[in-house]
């Protein structure tokens, strides 16, 4: 019998933060995103909206491309992201009762941005470091940040917890998708998702300065409010 190598493995190109029309400060319809992922050759995205479902499976096949079921929550001290999710979780929890909710569906705990400075409620280091024991994946390029030093800390952070290591764009616009993302092998299980991500390659750029300032908060909404409009012009 031949021996496999490397090369035979199926890679995966996949933004691990991604969020649609579902988020209320994001402006990215799911075909939007879907066509942009095809147009950078990402073969898959979580989708992470803001304390909400977008997807009610734990991930599933969608034009082609692979698309798993997430959420960022909103704790009571920071935001922590589940994985391969089948129910929504309640924002304000403390990070531990978020932690369990996202275990307690058989999902995966991934932090996003562990130090971003701008917003509310970013994390404190020590509660950050309070709740490592429960991340199984941390956040070390996140495709918003402006200060590469954000990445640059959280990189050194899975480092020294021996954490497991992913990337994703934060997209909040269609032209955002893939800012960010891992290469890793196949995968069909959380289980094998992290076995996987042990030997991923992270990809990632930097966001325009000016891009960020154009495409600001109030901007974004008002691009929303329009992409809803035409969305619901367009059903039957």
């Amino acid at each position: 019998m031949p021996v496999r190598s490397d090369t035979d493995i199926t890679k995966i190109k996949i933004d691990l933060h991604v969020h649609t029309l579902v988020s209320k400060d994001a402006a990215a319809p799911l075909a939007a995103i879907i066509r942009a992922m095809k147009r950078l050759g990402l073969n898959a995205a979580a989708l992470t909206d803001h304390n909400a479902l977008a997807l009610g499976q734990r991930w599933q096949e969608v034009q082609g491309v692979r698309l798993i079921s997430g959420e960022e929550v909103m704790t009571t001290e920071g935001e922590i992201i589940g994985l391969f999710l089948r129910q929504a979780i309640p924002p304000e929890l403390t990070p531990e009762d978020t932690i369990a909710a996202i275990r307690d569906q058989g999902g995966l705990t991934y932090l996003p941005h562990p130090f971003k400075n701008t917003g509310s409620r970013n994390w404190a280091e020590a509660n950050l470091r309070r709740i490592l024991p429960g991340i199984d994946i941390i956040e070390v390029f996140n495709g918003r940040l402006l200060n590469p030093a954000a990445n640059r800390q959280a990189a050194q952070l899975a480092r020294e917890v021996g954490a497991l290591q992913g990337a994703g764009s934060d997209a909040h616009t269609p032209w955002e998708v893939g800012r960010a993302y891992v290469e890793m092998s196949e995968f069909d299980s959380p289980a094998s998702f992290l076995d996987s991500l042990r030997t991923a390659k992270i990809f990632g750029r930097r966001p325009s300065r000016l891009g960020r300032i154009f495409m600001n908060r109030f901007i974004r909404k008002g691009l929303r409010q329009l992409m809803l409009r035409c969305e619901r012009s367009n059903l039957p």
